[in-house]
């Protein structure tokens, strides 16, 4: 992922005030695929620091219905945008 602003988009806070900041630590399995596709979202807010590691996130989607994996891949997914905007 590239580098985004530090100032983000209403929409991206909106997606991150949805108790994304509860789902630290890492989803996914690094063997999954090939080429291997690590996503990792690290966000500092005023409790403290949250870091997000999603391995193979395409595959992870066709495998789960996991609530949790689809909001972090709608973060991902708005934030590459905004890096390559």
């Amino acid at each position: 992922m590239g580098r985004v602003p530090s100032h983000l988009p209403g929409d991206v806070l909106s997606l991150l005030d949805h108790h994304l900041l509860d789902l630290a630590g890492p989803y996914g399995d690094p063997e999954a695929g090939d080429p291997i596709q690590s996503d990792q979202l690290h966000v500092e807010h005023e409790q403290g620091e949250v870091e997000i590691v999603v391995d193979t996130r395409a595959i992870l989607l066709l495998t789960t219905d996991d609530e949790a994996v689809k909001r972090i891949h709608q973060v991902c997914c708005r934030l590459d945008d905004l890096a390559a905007g």
